[in-house]
């Protein structure tokens, strides 16, 4: 048999409450935007220890996120990953 009581529990959390596009610094925001990018680039030429090179980005239009990827692709030398999603507001 099991027997409860409550208690009054006191929860500090994360939460968002800013996003800025990482090519123009522009905020992003329901007012500004419709939808917006979230990007995840990561390479596996590390081996294991590649999960230290899993960068999050967030870009407020095609052009920033197309200015990015431009980059990215240019750099990139070895094998890698950049996973796309739009999100919406």
């Amino acid at each position: 048999m099991r027997k409860y009581k409550y208690k009054e529990v006191v929860k500090k959390e994360k939460v968002l409450v800013n996003i800025t596009c990482d090519v123009c610094c522009k905020e992003i925001c329901e007012e500004n935007n419709r939808f917006y990018f979230k990007v995840r680039t990561s390479h596996n030429c590390w081996r294991n220890d590649s999960i230290e090179s899993i960068v999050y980005l967030d870009f407020c239009s095609y052009e920033c996120l197309s200015q990015n990827m431009t980059d990215y692709f240019d750099e990139a030398r070895d094998t890698f990953r950049y996973e796309i999603e739009r999100s919406d507001y």
